[in-house]
């Protein structure tokens, strides 16, 4: 058995090599060198046989026998004969001579001899002969046997010397061969060791080697093949990461197995979804592990599985009625897809995905359900009901349908059919069966939704028809989306019949809420004229000198007079709150500083009275509240009114707290209490209804109309609020409400009610028929320096603006001869003929809802009510003709009056605490203010003129901290949303605000130049 080793296997392959080709080498030189010896023995001996025989050849032919072997054994001593014999011609030895001990053969010994008489040469082991005739006369023979043993040792002298050499040549060679093959073993042996642990070690190299060529290409090709091998691992684990991420993200489980039915690989869904971890699953029979009962928990032989025999059938198995059993035991169906791997065509495994269906079959199961009852619900309804699909087939109908148009088939035979040809048959059922026809081709054509449109039938009948096409996606429908159409057919014919009973009913209901609102029109007209003679009049004679007696008596007569106003305002509040016109508004504003204004009047009826008057915000309430803070001042004089009412020892307590906050907005919760007389039990449930007190005797001695309570359920309740009341008799009461309101920032606070303004003296035209309205007007005019003339109706208005230019007309609504509309109509018609527009201020006792709307509808300019308050008056006189508005300073040269009017709140003291209580600080600031302001007015002009936003931003950001100086935080505000809006490149809602920000820098130095005389 050859060694394993390649070197050994090497050297002996040489060694073979070396000795064979010696031996060859010695074999071929051995037969040569034979031959020639040989030959040269013959030769040799064919001429010493001559020779020999000529010598013989006398003495034989004598017959001298004697002679001839004396010649012979003379002859004998040549080194190669082994013996000498003459023989006669017939072969007999006639003489022999045998070398050394060699015995003579027998006389009688007789010899072939060649015929005719030739030499010859035989050769016999180890001897050869030669026949050489005697020449001459004489007949025979002579016989020279010489010996080849000399052949035979040079031979073995040869073939010992070849012998020797080749073994020194195999040694040598071996040596030499093993010397030069070390290191390129060693080599292969690295080589070999590496390729042998190549999965272990790919992406390592072996060193370089440089030998020869091919052990050089052989290690070249290895490290290429660990590298590659290397890279190959990292392709083959990025391609099983994206693998098993991908299989982990189908949202499905995957199980792969083997020919065996023996789990290969398993995702994680696969995992979630079984309850087995992948390792745990790993070399499992799947079957037996998960899929060896069915859903309803019956055992099923894996010959029997149709999911493995399908697939080891070589097809693709697929189900939804199939069942996979968790590692808990629990069973959930499952939708599966198997398909069978091959390699070539040997089956070596399967791989299955799976979901759990368990939700799509309860929605399945839902949706059968659902089907049925909307089957059953469309078939209840009674509404005639049709639906087609895109294609104009009717997908469903119901018996309310057929029985509309008097179709004789059931409904479900409907189904299937042509909805085109089944609408065309049921418009024979109406009274315009063409006009139907052309209404459905329509709706079909512009597939725009129709609700409610009638259909007169033949029978006198009445449909009202909606059509709907059917979208994918509703929100937004697109031809393209278009699935079907819904056709609803509903007999509306009793209620046609009750509207129109109903409208007759409205009509006179109308009629009588007309008659009951022209009736509160005209008695709040009626009241409200004298009323604004009697407090107008009243306040001028308090404004005179006046005795204490006379003083007293004229506040007592404003006393009664506001209290009879308040009454006519809560009976119009109550009948605009019946009539739903009252409306909520939502505007910003300070919940504290309304309340702190809305107890101010009553402080003083407190202290007169000895009672205590306390109010008190939580610090959580918002700074600023969105909502309506004239309805809240209202519900809070009311209550608090009352409260002060009732009340004759101890005092009344307002605390406003936070209940809740939401990103919507906040709840806030009052509660208004008293230490009065209470209210008894029985009577809390009756205290909010309309014209309800207490007590009847109440009402006797303390005064009221009851509706203050009722006014305040419903404006609490339309500003999302719910009121209560608390009390016990001869203990207090207490009224709790509660408000929903937005929550704004400081920038959102309604802004103080604007100063009176100055004017420029004007020329005023008053159209009143009341004589004490006519000289209260004239009395508050002709005090800040206006010019006044009085015509007392329409017609005379008219005359007087033929007659002379006026800068503004007083025009009163209600008037003899001619009213006010009237008289505004006509001049605006004169106007039309290219007359300049004259301004017309209403100033009217209509103050119901929608009158102010009225008067500016009918072409008035501006509407001031009655009773007249000259603030509102000027303001809005100043608001029609603002070109007449004139500076503080102005207006001191032109009307002194206006002197003894109360500037803008300011505070003062609170600007002198911010500078740290520093008056004279204060006045050197305020005097650079008064000195710059016009330049700041200047700067803002031109930075919106130049249309600059980051000068707008700059100028605006310069003011901000200046008005912020003197605590004016609603200016500053302004100024910064200018400052962010042109910071922000929105320079066009920047400019808009600028104009409001010049105003309050303006009347800002206005009240410091008026504060600051010195400066």
């Amino acid at each position: 058995m050859l060694p394993r080793r390649l070197s050994v296997q090497i050297a002996l392959l040489v060694a073979a090599l070396c000795l064979l080709t010696v031996f060859a080498h010695a074999w071929i030189n051995d037969r040569e060198q034979a031959r020639i010896s040989e030959q040269g023995l013959r030769r040799q001996l064919g001429a010493y046989a001559q020779g020999l025989a000529a010598a013989v050849a006398v003495p034989a032919a004598r017959g001298d026998l004697a002679a001839v072997e004396t010649i012979l054994r003379a002859a004998a001593d040549y080194p190669t004969l082994l013996g000498l014999a003459l023989l006669d011609g017939n072969g007999r030895v006639l003489a022999r001579v045998v070398r050394g001990d060699a015995a003579a053969a027998p006389a009688a010994e007789r010899e072939p001899v060649p015929d005719p008489p030739q030499p010859l040469q035989r050769q016999t082991d180890g001897e050869l002969t030669a026949l050489q005739p005697l020449a001459g006369q004489a007949a025979g023979w002579l016989r020279v046997t010489a010996s080849l043993s000399a052949l035979g040792e040079a031979r073995r002298e040869s073939w010992l010397g070849s012998a020797v050499t080749a073994v020194a040549a195999v040694v040598v060679s071996t040596a030499l061969l093993m010397l030069f093959l070390g290191r390129t073993m060693r080599t292969l042996h690295q080589v070999s060791a590496f390729a042998g642990r190549l999965d272990a070690v790919r992406g390592e190299t072996l060193p370089e080697f440089r030998g020869n060529e091919e052990i050089r290409q052989l290690v070249a090709a290895l490290n290429n093949a660990s590298l590659r091998l290397r890279r190959q691992e990292a392709q083959i684990q990025e391609n099983n990461r994206f693998l098993n991420s991908l299989t982990d993200a189908l949202g499905e489980g995957v199980v792969a197995t083997d020919a065996d039915g023996r789990c290969t690989f398993a995702n994680a869904e696969a995992e979630r979804l079984l309850g087995w971890r992948r390792d745990e699953m790993a070399g499992q029979v799947v079957h037996d592990l998960v899929h060896f009962q069915t859903a309803n928990g019956i055992p099923m032989d894996r010959e029997e599985c149709p999911l493995h025999a399908r697939v080891v059938a070589g097809h693709v198995f697929r189900s939804d009625l199939d069942a996979f059993t968790r590692k808990d035991g629990t069973i959930f169906p499952a939708a599966i897809v198997s398909m069978p791997i091959y390699e070539g065509d040997r089956f070596v495994g399967t791989v299955a995905a799976f979901q759990d269906i368990t939700e799509r079959k309860r929605s399945e199961e839902y949706l059968l359900a659902t089907s049925s009852r909307l089957t059953a619900l469309i078939e209840s309804m009674q509404a005639g009901v049709l639906v087609e699909d895109e294609q104009g087939r009717v997908v469903t109908s119901n018996q309310t349908f057929c029985a509309s148009f008097g179709l004789d088939a059931p409904s479900a035979e409907l189904i299937g059919g042509e909805a085109a040809a089944l609408l065309a048959d049921c418009g024979r059922a109406t009274a315009a069966p063409g006009a139907f026809t052309e209404l459905t081709a329509t709706l079909l054509a512009e597939r725009a939704p129709t609700l409610g449109h009638e259909l007169a039938m033949a029978d006198g009948r009445v449909l009202e028809l909606d059509y709907v096409p059917i979208y994918l996606f509703p929100a937004m429908p697109q031809a393209e989306d278009c699935r079907g159409h819904l056709w609803l057919f509903r007999d509306v014919t009793g209620r046609k019949r009750a509207e129109a009973e109903l409208r007759q009913a409205r009509e006179a209901a109308e009629q009588a809420n007309a008659a009951k609102g022209d009736f509160l029109a005209n008695m709040s007209h009626e009241i409200r004229t004298p009323m604004n003679g009697i407090i107008g009049m009243t306040d001028l004679a308090l404004e005179t000198r006046l005795d204490a007696q006379q003083r007293e008596y004229l506040e007592m007569v404003k006393t009664s007079a506001d209290a009879l106003l308040v009454i006519i305002n809560d009976i119009l509040d109550f009948s605009k709150i019946e009539a739903g016109k009252l409306e909520i508004e939502r505007i910003g504003f300070s919940f504290r500083d309304e309340l702190a204004q809305t107890l101010r009047p009553f402080s003083f009826r407190a202290e007169q009275r000895g009672l205590r008057l306390a109010a008190f915000v939580d610090e959580t309430v918002p700074e600023v509240v969105v909502g309506d803070p004239v309805r809240l001042r209202q519900i809070l004089i009311n209550l608090v009114g009352n409260a002060l009412k009732f009340t004759e020892e101890g005092g009344v307590s307002v605390s406003v707290e936070l209940v809740d906050a939401t990103p919507d907005g906040v709840e806030l919760h009052a509660a208004v209490c008293d230490s009065g007389i209470g209210i008894a039990p029985e009577k809390l449930a009756d205290i909010f209804d309309a014209f309800s007190q207490a007590d009847g005797s109440i009402t006797r001695r303390f005064g009221g109309t009851g509706l203050g309570l009722a006014i305040c359920e419903k404006l609490v309740t339309m500003m999302g609020g719910r009121i209560w009341a608390e009390s016990r008799p001869d203990e207090g009461s207490a009224f709790h409400f509660t408000l929903r309101f937005g929550v704004g920032e400081l920038s959102a606070r309604r802004p103080a009610a604007p100063a009176m303004p100055a004017l420029r003296p004007l020329s005023v035209l008053l159209a009143e028929d009341n004589a004490i309205n006519q000289r209260l007007a004239v009395t508050l005019l002709e005090r800040r320096g206006h010019r006044v003339r009085i015509c007392g109706n329409g017609e005379e208005a008219l005359r007087a603006l033929a007659d002379e230019r006026f800068d503004v007309v007083l025009m009163d609504i209600q008037m003899p001869v001619m009213g006010g509309f009237e008289a505004t109509r006509r001049i605006r018609q004169q106007e039309a003929g290219g007359g300049r527009h004259q301004t017309i201020v209403a100033m009217t006792a209509s103050a119901m809802r929608g009158d102010r709307e009225r008067c500016l509808d009918l072409g008035l300019d501006g509407y001031v009510s009655k009773p007249i308050r000259q603030e509102e008056m000027f303001a809005e006189i100043a608001r029609c003709l603002p070109e007449c508005v004139v500076d503080a300073a102005g207006a001191g040269e032109v009307a002194p009056a206006a002197a003894e009017v109360s500037p803008p709140a300011f505070d003062r003291d609170g600007v002198i605490a911010r500078l740290g209580g520093d008056e004279e600080l204060y006045r050197a600031v305020a005097a650079m203010f008064v000195q710059d302001a016009p330049g700041y007015v200047a700067a803002l002009h031109e930075a919106v003129a130049a249309g600059e936003a980051p000068r707008l931003q700059r100028e605006a950001h310069t003011c901000k901290s200046l008005l912020n100086t003197f605590a004016r935080d609603a200016d500053g505000a302004l100024a910064k949303e200018i400052e962010k809006l042109a910071g922000a490149g929105e320079f066009d809602a920047a400019a808009a605000r600028t104009p409001q920000l010049i105003v309050a820098i303006e009347a800002l130095a206005v009240l410091l130049a008026d504060d600051t005389p010195s400066a």
